[in-house]
């Protein structure tokens, strides 16, 4: 399976329907990674959020404060 502007289109697009608008995800997708489909429902699993940013790494310090808080 190559990488290329075709596969990303598809992707995108079983993206939005999946994800975005929450439709069950099947055991296969056509033309789709096992593994990125696997990923997909993984997350859903653990209720991780699509629509979330990463969070962010903490300093030292800010560690530091968080554990002396707790």
């Amino acid at each position: 399976m190559e990488f290329n502007a075709q596969y990303q289109k598809l992707i995108k697009e079983y993206w939005q329907y999946y994800i975005a608008e929450g439709n069950p995800l099947p055991d296969k997708l056509p033309g789709m990674r096992q593994g990125v489909l696997d990923s997909w429902k993984q997350s859903l699993k653990y209720n991780i959020s699509p629509f979330e940013c990463v969070p962010s790494i903490l300093t030292d310090k800010e560690l530091a404060n968080l554990l002396n808080k707790n």
